[in-house]
């Protein structure tokens, strides 16, 4: 193909490359939407252009932006989406850490640049960017790439989406091999037909891809495209796309979704406000990408609520309230308060977590701090519109967990999170994973707990809703009785929390947040499962050159009580080019030396992302 210049409006042009790469000019500045190999800074001046300022890009494949060097050299700005930032200036730790040998996660991360170009700018999802009075709406549109965005913007009295290559022409897509995530699966396949039901509803006029052609009869070209790909899906699979979810009465007013990754819960008032129990990832496909690659944090993807709005009146999303801290049920939760205005309500154990996410050592974190407007304390009664609610510490599952109990039409319903789910072998079963915190008497203490309220209807995490009876409650408590007899029975140390409670002894902030040259507070905290008092001495172990204001942190930590001391770790000022270091604690208690049990890993980019 030759390369050349097509003028697609006053101000908007697009450039043959090895991928097409799209110009925005005004007066003599210009912006870019991804960069191809870089010959377009050969045809600039034609245009009037003595300044390049930004380029945007689409996603990270090698096609895009195997010439960002030169656009650097040129002195223009580079924004990448951020969830794939990593793969631009970090490409060369990928590569150094990119698993060869078996290998399930097949994404096509392979096509990335093979050295570092430094990055100006995120371009997170559903925020906006802004050049020259031009406002750009970020839409996440995961499939071609897991990390992929749309750009949308007003350009000369047009709606324009320049949607990389989510689309190349009505019907087709560039690449299908892209379009599998895990191994496999159709997963991008689902990914791709979501992000263009979610691009169709932006009612955009021209669709600008990658590779392909301009799209100007955009609804029936997405219509179409994902007509087909929702067919192959379900060739392959059996089973319906994402946008196929929708939700099941529990009762009157209150309604669950179960074909979504973990099951989420909404309670309409009869003012159409909406309070809703979790809201994390469209399935189980859309939870999976991230976690096989080490520094990827989980994306979420608008789903689903348009279906509470259509047929259940829903008006808002007034509160969200997590039965846990967990992605799959809390993904959702940034961009309901960012961009639906909704309140976050939590048990108040989960304030922490949900604040200061990089605090704990505990599984399936998201990234993103979160605002929490409004703390609940255990066994308090909150009134919500005309519903009655009272949240109930709920451990087992995870230590930052609770139940909700509510009476409606004349029914006793527990949200219960993951703590317990229908089990044709067992009755119902409970959930164990000691990194989210668990200890000895956890299990015990929730079920006796739905024993006495003796809930009718429960409403788990995962699954649909079901029916429960008191002899079923009765009998999970007693299984959990023999589950924590089973921890007593199998753990040498007498303390048999010391060998349940992962982080019995630990480090906090687990993932400090610090650039070389400063400084952060480093607190060893410990929990006492006995009845004696323990004396604690922590030696923080540092790398070479950092410094500690106290040597020794010592405190006494009552008898079944927690404890915890302080000290300020300084780094220094010479970067040494890694982006993390791990740090250890060396404990003693009560004389008895346990060795580095405690340990951090601090962020020297400071960033508080995982990505």
């Amino acid at each position: 193909m030759v390369d050349t210049l097509e003028r697609l409006s006053d101000h908007l042009y697009r450039f043959h490359d090895t991928c097409d790469v799209y110009v925005i000019v005004f007066e003599n500045r210009a912006l870019c939407i991804d960069f191809g190999a870089g010959d377009v800074l050969k045809e600039l001046g034609a245009l009037g252009v003595s300044h390049l300022d930004w380029v945007l890009h689409t996603h990270h494949h090698r096609d895009q932006c195997q010439g960002d060097h030169l656009a650097r050299k040129h002195g223009a700005r580079l924004a990448v989406p951020r969830y794939e930032r990593f793969l631009f200036d970090e490409a060369e730790n990928f590569w150094r850490n990119r698993r060869l040998y078996d290998v399930y996660n097949v994404r096509n991360t392979y096509f990335t640049l093979t050295q570092n170009i430094p990055v100006d700018a995120d371009l997170a999802d559903y925020e906006k960017f802004s050049w020259n009075g031009i406002e750009f709406t970020i839409l996440p549109t995961p499939g071609h790439t897991y990390g992929s965005i749309s750009l949308i913007a007003q350009i000369d009295g047009k709606r324009v989406a320049f949607t990389g290559d989510l689309i190349a022409s009505p019907g087709k897509v560039q690449t299908l091999y892209d379009l599998q995530f895990n191994y496999g699966g159709f997963d991008g396949v689902n990914h791709a037909i979501l992000s263009l039901s979610n691009l169709q509803k932006e009612n955009c006029e021209i669709l600008c891809p990658s590779h392909g052609v301009i799209i100007r009869d955009v609804d029936a070209a997405i219509d179409w495209t994902v007509r087909k790909l929702s067919e192959f899906y379900e060739f392959n699979t059996g089973a319906a796309p994402a946008t196929r979810n929708q939700y099941v009465e529990v009762l009157p007013g209150i309604y669950g979704s179960y074909s979504t990754c973990s099951s989420h819960y909404a309670i309409i008032s009869k003012s159409g406000k909406a309070l809703f129990v979790d809201y994390g990832s469209a399935g189980w496909e859309f939870l999976q990408p991230h976690i096989l690659h080490d520094g990827e944090g989980q994306r979420f993807i608008r789903h689903t609520v348009d279906d509470l709005r259509d047929r259940y009146g829903m008006t808002s999303i007034d509160v969200v309230i997590p039965s846990h801290y967990h992605d799959d049920h809390i993904c959702g939760f940034p961009y309901l308060q960012r961009h639906e205005n909704t309140q976050i309500w939590c048990y108040e154990n989960m304030v922490e977590v949900l604040e200061r996410p990089y605090g704990l050592n505990i599984g399936c974190l998201i990234h993103d701090p979160l605002h929490v407007d409004r703390s609940i304390a255990d066994g308090e009664h909150v009134k919500w519109e005309e519903f009655d609610l009272t949240v109930y510490y709920a451990p087992g599952h995870a230590d930052y967990h609770m139940v909700m109990l509510v009476e409606h039409c004349g029914k006793r319903v527990a949200f219960t999170g993951d703590n317990m789910f229908p089990d044709e072998k067992f009755g119902l079963q409970h959930s164990l994973i000691y990194r989210n915190h668990v200890h000895k008497d956890s299990h015990l203490f929730m079920a006796r707990r739905l024993l006495d309220f003796q809930p009718e209807i429960i409403c788990p995490g995962h699954r649909s809703h079901f029916d429960v009876s008191p002899e079923q409650l009765k009998g999970f408590v007693d299984r959990t009785a023999e589950l924590r007899r089973h921890f007593i029975s199998l753990v040498h140390d007498p303390v048999t929390d010391h060998g349940v409670d992962i982080d019995w002894v630990s480090l906090y902030p687990f993932q400090p947040q610090a650039q070389p040259g400063e400084s952060f507070e480093l607190t060893c905290r410990v929990t006492n499962y006995t009845d004696e008092k323990y004396e604690v001495e922590a030696r923080p172990i540092l790398p070479a050159g950092w410094r500690v204001s106290s040597k020794v942190m010592q405190f006494v930590v009552p008898a079944q009580k927690k404890g915890e001391a302080s000290t300020t770790v300084s780094i220094p000022k010479k970067k040494n080019g890694l982006p993390k270091v791990a740090i250890t604690a060396d404990i003693t208690i009560n004389g008895h030396h346990l060795g580095q049990l405690a340990h951090c890993v601090v962020n020297l980019k400071g960033s508080g992302q995982a990505l």
